[in-house]
């Protein structure tokens, strides 16, 4: 690739990320909402909403290395959900909704990234975001690796 044309991509993708971060706060509420159907509070496990996977997502959707297509799907799926009230509903027509949208090629793509990014964040170390307070380690009796990171992404600054 150029220069100019590595540049100019560079940009791009940071302005996407940028302004999927700072987008409204429907988005956020949509993704924690669904988040939260896809991986809710049971005897066997912890909920989304207790390993703060929202929360996660945010932090790494800001990142240079988060994928623009990802970012892409995610906006793609939340103005789905925007047009069909998703908010606003009731637990189980929200469930209803999901499993729907599920079944379309777009709503495949983005339940798939949604616990992709949902089960990562169950799993990854606290610095980021999510395994708030080692959770979902501690539900899988994962011990502590070691040596921990200190800053997030490699960052040695």
């Amino acid at each position: 690739m150029q220069r100019r044309n590595f540049i100019k991509s560079s940009a791009i993708l940071a302005l996407t990320i940028t302004s999927c971060a700072k987008t409204n706060n429907y988005f956020w509420t949509t993704i924690e909402n669904a988040q939260n159907i896809l991986m809710p509070k049971s005897k066997f496990g912890p909920s989304a909403k207790e390993l703060q996977s929202t929360k996660y997502l945010k932090n790494v959707s800001i990142h240079s290395s988060f994928d623009s297509r990802d970012i892409r799907v995610l906006k793609q799926g939340v103005k789905y959900l925007y047009e069909k009230n998703f908010n606003v509903l009731p637990k189980s027509k929200k469930e209803k909704l999901l499993n729907n949208f599920s079944q379309s090629g777009l709503g495949s793509q983005w339940v798939s990234l949604m616990l992709y990014y949902t089960i990562e964040s169950t799993f990854c170390d606290p610095i980021y975001g999510g395994n708030t307070n080692q959770i979902g380690w501690n539900w899988v009796n994962h011990p502590v690796g070691y040596p921990r990171p200190k800053k997030t992404f490699g960052n040695v600054a």
